[in-house]
């Protein structure tokens, strides 16, 4: 992967509460997968927050087509002023091509 780009919506009260949106992954050769995710995002006062969130591969372009899959991970991540200043995540999972 090159490339990634997702697009969310949260619905937070003092950065809590329900993550979701769609993840494009841009692969070397200039194909793409595609997935959707969700998550919850708690966040104790003062601290980091901590979003364990679930991507649901549906397909892509090309030779990924056919790719399903699941990816699980935690993002961790800093806010201040209401905006996201740092985050940090890192999947684990499977996928396999539909035949």
């Amino acid at each position: 992967m090159t490339e990634s780009w997702t697009r969310a919506l949260s619905d937070y009260t003092d950065v809590n509460g329900r993550v979701f949106g769609y993840a494009i992954y841009q692969m070397e050769n200039g194909e793409k997968i595609f997935g959707h995710y969700e998550g919850v995002t708690q966040t104790p006062q003062g601290g980091k927050t901590s979003t364990p969130v679930v991507i649901t591969l549906t397909g892509g372009t090309g030779k990924f087509k056919d790719l399903r899959g699941m990816l699980r991970g935690i993002n961790v991540g800093t806010f201040s002023g209401g905006r996201a200043v740092s985050n940090e995540i890192q999947y684990e999972g499977e996928y396999w091509f539909e035949r």
